[in-house]
């Protein structure tokens, strides 16, 4: 595969068998999105071939495609005709419906509905009805199925957390009836206990419906994976694929245990740290520096509160367990760390931070101005800057056009040779590496609020973006959202 005499990867090989779980890893920018996209019809490879074998068909699809197919449309490669033929794919991003509930996210990948065809509906709308209501009550023990009996059918997806709507993605997969079925890191922004309950999911199916599972992870979420994998195929100078045996791990980290050892304890990183109990399992962890010390707070939270769709997230009482408001005190230097469960309210609060949500009670600061009442734009202009866990970078712009767009004046050196290139041309973890560009590079930020920053990042980026931030951290005040470990 190759992008305007950029070759992505050349000599790829590989085979799975039914009932296999793969994992497919490599170095950020290395293919591994590419791969899949080509897998699912998404993408079409500048030569080779796929040999697909599934519910009883075969078909080869060979590149470049004839012309001639080309125009008759026989053979035609396309993510809708794979997906009719027993093909399934979750993403990066969501891509879920956020009106809508989660029952209906659910049920309008279910195939074969009559309400497609706006003729049966209107001469036999009694059949349509029924059918509707069947396919409701599935989606019911799917939501069951992948844990999430705590939220309601009923509940728009804009209201659950990041690692709730990525089992409702998962779970949308699954409703399509797919005997492949492709995941694009599944496991990041969950936290342990939704990571092991997504493992245990797919384990189970792949036994029980003899399923075939691909799975594009982040490197500390391998480790969950590997002691139910049969097969790893490795993106390194082409395709490697081996087998793996019973039980085989590999040594891991979690997301939670990489920040603080790198961030929070580092020997060049700030010298105090201080412990906040917030209730209901979140925990805040705020690395002091030396050079704060008697300067005025950049970020001053005071007794927040905040609320979605009239129940109470930050503060109140939730799921029996006491949580009171919230108060958060960030001098210049100092890093936070609020690492809480899927549901706790992360994402709530950082977006009232920035603006997007209003305060229930309670009050903001920002350098001794009070900003409780100021939109996001304001807040912007003033110095908070909100990286978001997703939708963070305009696809159809350049990496040069997005850092000018943010106001970098110097572009990071290892964002280079991504300057012409667009958006939605980059990998996962490049696009979030230009991300952080913008959220801690970008004019006059003086307080950096990160949610899930680290999504899709290796080892190497990790490192160049610590690097960064740590040799302006005196300047500026950061506050990290990751799920608990």
């Amino acid at each position: 595969m190759a992008y305007g005499g950029h070759v992505v990867f050349c000599g790829a090989d590989a085979e799975a068998c039914e009932g296999e779980i793969v994992i497919l890893r490599g170095d950020n920018g290395s293919g591994k999105t590419t791969l899949l996209n080509i897998l699912t019809g998404n993408l079409q490879p500048s030569s080779g071939f796929i040999h697909l074998d599934i519910n009883g068909g075969c078909e080869m699809f060979v590149f470049p495609r004839p012309f001639w197919r080309r125009l008759t449309g026989l053979g035609h490669f396309a993510p809708e005709r794979l997906a009719r033929a027993g093909l399934g794919r979750s993403w990066q991003e969501l891509r879920l419906f956020r009106t809508q509930t989660v029952r209906e996210n659910l049920s309008v990948a279910v195939p074969r509905q009559l309400g497609e065809n706006p003729l049966w509906p209107l001469v036999t709308p009694w059949r349509v009805n029924r059918q509707e209501a069947a396919i409701l009550r599935d989606c019911e023990r799917r939501i069951a199925e992948v844990e999430l009996t705590s939220v309601l059918g009923t509940e728009h997806v804009d209201s659950l957390s990041l690692g709730q709507a990525k089992r409702v993605g998962v779970a949308r997969a699954l409703n399509a009836e797919a005997r492949i079925l492709f995941l694009d890191e599944p496991l990041a922004g969950l936290d342990r206990q939704g990571r092991i309950a997504i493992v245990r999911l797919l384990a189970n199916l792949v036994a029980s419906r003899r399923l075939t599972v691909f799975v594009v992870e982040h490197p500390s979420n391998i480790g969950e994976l590997l002691p139910f994998a049969t097969r790893v195929w490795t993106i390194h100078d082409g395709l490697i694929s081996q087998q793996v045996g019973p039980g085989q791990k590999e040594a891991h980290t979690t997301v939670g245990s990489v920040v603080e050892k790198h961030w929070l304890f580092g020997s060049d990183g700030p010298a105090q740290d201080e412990a906040v109990d917030l209730g209901a399992g979140g925990r805040l962890t705020i690395a002091r520096s030396i050079h704060g010390q008697g300067q005025l707070p950049l970020l001053e939270a005071r007794e927040m509160t905040v609320s979605r769709r009239g129940r109470f997230v930050i503060g109140g009482s939730k799921d029996g367990s006491s949580k009171s408001s919230l108060t958060l005190v960030l001098r210049p230097g100092d890093i936070a760390l609020l690492e809480a469960p899927n549901g706790w309210g992360k994402t709530t609060l950082l977006e009232a931070l920035a603006g997007l949500l209003p305060l229930s009670s309670g009050m903001v600061r920002l350098a001794g101005r009070d900003i409780t009442a100021a939109p996001p734009w304001v807040r912007r202009s003033a110095g908070i800057s909100f990286l978001r866990a997703e939708f963070n970078s305009f696809p159809a712009l350049s990496v040069r056009e997005c850092l000018s767009l943010a106001g970098v004046r110097e572009s990071p050196p290892d964002l280079q040779r991504f300057l012409p290139r667009r958006v939605d041309t980059l990998s996962g973890g490049e696009q979030q590496r230009v991300a952080l560009a913008i959220a801690t590079m970008g004019a006059g930020c003086t307080v950096a609020v990160l949610d899930e920053p680290f999504s899709s990042l290796d080892a190497q980026g990790m490192a160049v973006w610590r690097r960064r931030v740590l040799a302006d951290a005196q300047h500026r005040a950061t506050l990290i959202a990751v799920p608990s470990a």
